[in-house]
């Protein structure tokens, strides 16, 4: 099914050897950060070489689950353009990740291999960003931020899904950029940077039509926080706020709704269809259930009303974290989801206890990552009914989660030294 590597020339290893060592050129990053240790730059080098294997044995021995569809069609798609000299078009969605593999592949070639490079080195550029956001909440401790990387590079949605021809690693790598320049906008007070943050949201939605939807939204929730924040810098703060908003939401109408990029959009289409909203995503979820009835969440969502739709998706969102359990299990495969899952229930878990525990006084950094997971965890559930989908959705907020849950064990650990100080004393 893959590649034939017969004509591979000494052309082509050069370009594969380049391109395997900037996989790892990002960790000249840490080098460079006086702050940094061999310990967290082994973990980080220990992870991106976890992706690798994932990689060779994607290629060399059998397509990973899902592989076989989506990421071989994304790179089949890139590679007969490449063979046809004719690009694919410039549209949200599929189209915009053939088209950027399509400009890759006429650089270094269209072997599978260079697909999976690329998605493995803007993985390991996410885990330095997110090594750098994690500096923005003042974590400290190296020991926790070589275990935040490990957990954001092993847990399975990122390993399989970062590591092939998935858009996803794409989608990560802007989100992380988006995510860590809206922090630090609203901490600098920078409008510049609320720029760059806002750039890169609407790129990465350029991958995904519902990411498109969410980039508004991240848009939207900078602003508010960057002007509320900084409300006692800025001149009638609460009328440039309801302008803001008024400016986003329109712009973001049209980015969303009639911009000519999105004209391959399913969603819009099935919408105009139908005529309204609960009957666009009882058709589109039946869709999806159809196509994938093994793996299906086993339920069906009425909408007959909106209190119905309401009820049914709050079961699929809690099936979409949580899932599947452990009578859900059917061959081992189902394992790696199910492991994906007790993992999200420990750190949710912990979020939940640390927020009553500290009475909801913790800094507005950590209210605004666990709002961004929240909107993109539970937007991305309306689409999802089946095991398989959410662990691929999942892999972009999966390190939302893992950045969260060692800032509250860094907390805790904090009061623990604190505690013991004082009692030494």
């Amino acid at each position: 099914m893959y590649d034939s590597i017969d004509d591979i020339n000494y052309l082509s290893i050069l370009k594969y050897l380049f391109l395997f060592i900037l996989t790892y050129s990002p960790i000249l990053l840490l080098l460079l950060n006086k702050k940094s240790t061999w310990l967290l730059i082994l973990s980080v080098i220990f992870v991106i070489s976890a992706h690798h294997l994932v990689s060779i044995l994607n290629i060399l021995y059998w397509p990973l689950p899902g592989a076989d569809l989506d990421a071989f069609n994304f790179h089949q798609n890139a590679k007969n353009a490449v063979i046809d000299g004719k690009a694919p078009k410039v549209a949200v969605g599929t189209d915009f990740y053939e088209y950027v593999l399509y400009k890759i592949y006429l650089i270094f070639g269209s072997q599978l291999i260079i697909g999976q490079f690329v998605s493995i080195f803007l993985f390991s550029l996410s885990c330095i960003v997110i090594i750098y956001i994690a500096s923005f909440l003042e974590i400290t401790s190296i020991n926790l931020l070589g275990l935040l990387v490990i957990m954001v590079g092993l847990v399975p949605s990122s390993l399989f899904f970062t590591s092939l021809t998935f858009r996803e690693s794409f989608q990560v790598f802007l989100f992380v950029v988006g995510i860590a320049f809206s922090i630090l906008s609203i901490k600098n007070k920078s409008f510049y940077m609320l720029l760059i943050a806002s750039s890169s949201f609407i790129i990465m939605g350029f991958f995904h039509h519902i990411l498109l939807f969410m980039a508004v939204l991240f848009i939207l929730i900078t602003m508010v926080f960057y002007i509320l924040i900084n409300r006692r810098m800025i001149h009638f703060p609460y009328l440039g706020l309801m302008i803001g908003s008024s400016v986003i939401v329109l712009s973001g109408y049209y980015l969303v709704i009639d911009a000519p990029v999105t004209g391959g959009n399913d969603y819009l289409r099935i919408l105009r269809e139908t005529g309204g909203i609960l009957e666009m995503i009882e058709r589109y979820r039946s869709a999806v259930e159809e196509n994938l009835p093994r793996s299906a969440f086993g339920y069906s969502i009425s909408v007959d009303s909106w209190s119905q739709l309401v009820v049914g998706l709050s079961r699929s969102y809690i099936s979409y974290l949580f899932g599947p359990n452990i009578v859900s299990i059917e061959r081992i495969i189902d394992f790696v989801p199910f492991a994906n899952s007790l993992w999200r229930i420990l750190v949710v878990i912990s979020v939940v206890l640390f927020i009553i525990k500290s009475k909801f006084k913790i800094g507005w950094k950590f209210w605004y990552l666990v709002i961004c997971f929240l909107v993109m965890s539970s937007l991305w559930s309306i689409g999802t009914t089946n095991y398989g989908q959410a662990l691929r959705h999942n892999v972009l907020t999966d390190w939302l989660l893992a950045i969260i849950f060692i800032f509250i064990s860094y907390q805790v650990l904090s009061d623990y030294v604190c505690i013991y100080s004082r009692k030494k004393l």
